[in-house]
């Protein structure tokens, strides 16, 4: 999806839209000079997205008009909301005199917002959880990878304290789930290739993808997680393959956080290493990354080509326990 501002917004039709929407940001920028040619003067640090030369910040008028535009921008890097929320300090605009969608409405006590900073997925009551996990779905890209986190882990909690389910993709977003690597490299790959023929380089995903395979990487903590797919975003906006979220790729977040498991459920699989249906299913190659080669004379048949599970159960055993809890994580992933 295109990401529009005022530098390319044809007769600044967004614009009519988001002052309909946000009718006080029209009395905080009604002075702005609209003229194409006036950015093209800017330098680069007049933008909050310096190397698009998007989003001005050169003036206070120009911030507010950024803000509003950036609720709209399918991904952004994260830094470029701090930068226009340090902007907007700066000229002493509040975010109400930006967003407020009624001049005249005075917020409830009651009323939390799932982005209180931008006043945006407004909770009232219990009974307004499936219908805002609705919208965080619908709306999805329209927000930045951070912004989907934190609107879903606050949804999260508010669910799990009204004892109200979400759905899978929420939950993966609010980052209660584990990652599975073997469909993290596969994605990473395929943006490689989509990548490459776009024209652009699938160097940096075969880059990650070495450093997350020569890692842990399904032991990552939920910031771990976030970071990845905030960083992955940013890859998919340099190479351009983000025009494809929703049809041939899944967008980041879908990407990192790709299983249906929870990180919280992970205490109660003890039980993974002696699950025979999920350890024969495996083929010799995770044993030998995970344990090593020198493990194969202990674990395999006769003909030294298949596992032997009885064999195998033995091993396991005697792992020590830091070894198990980590080939437990890993385990979790192909269950």
């Amino acid at each position: 999806m295109k990401i529009i501002d005022q530098t390319n917004d044809p007769g600044f039709a967004t614009l009519h839209t988001l002052v309909a929407e946000f009718p006080k940001m029209a009395s905080v920028a009604g002075e702005a000079e609209l003229d194409i040619s006036e950015f093209t003067k800017l330098a680069d640090e007049d933008f909050a997205w310096p190397e698009q030369r998007m989003f001005p910040i050169h003036n206070r008028e120009h911030t507010a008009i950024s803000l509003a535009y950036s609720k709209l921008a399918s991904y952004t890097p994260e830094y470029v909301a701090d930068t226009l929320y340090k902007a907007a300090s700066v000229y002493n605009i509040s975010l109400e005199e930006v967003f407020s969608t009624d001049n005249t409405k005075e917020a409830s006590l009651e009323e939390v917002y799932l982005l209180p900073e931008i006043q945006r997925f407004i909770y009232k009551e219990a009974s307004d959880i499936p219908a805002l996990d609705d919208a965080l779905q619908r709306m999805r890209n329209q927000l930045t990878p951070g912004q989907q986190i934190q609107a879903s882990s606050n949804l999260n909690k508010l669910a799990e304290y009204h004892s109200i389910p979400v759905s899978e993709q929420t939950m993966k977003q609010a980052g209660v789930t584990t990652t599975r690597l073997t469909s993290l490299v596969d994605w990473l790959e395929a943006r490689g290739t989509a990548a490459n023929k776009l024209g652009s380089s699938s160097a940096p995903y075969n880059a990650l993808t070495t450093g997350i395979t020569s890692t842990s990487g399904l032991s990552m903590t939920p910031s771990e997680q976030h970071k990845l797919a905030s960083f992955i975003g940013e890859l998919d906006q340099e190479s351009g393959v983000d025009i494809f979220y929703g049809s041939l790729l899944p967008d980041p977040m879908q990407t990192v956080f790709n299983t249906n498991i929870s990180v919280t459920k992970l205490a109660a699989l003890d039980d993974v290493l002696t699950n025979d249906t999920l350890l024969q299913k495996l083929p010799l190659t995770f044993w030998t990354d995970a344990l090593g080669s020198d493990i194969l004379p202990d674990i395999t048949s006769t003909d030294g080509k298949s596992v032997d599970l009885q064999a195998l159960k033995t091993v396991l055993a005697t792992l020590p326990a830091d070894v198990k809890q980590t080939l437990k994580k890993q385990l979790v992933a192909y269950a």
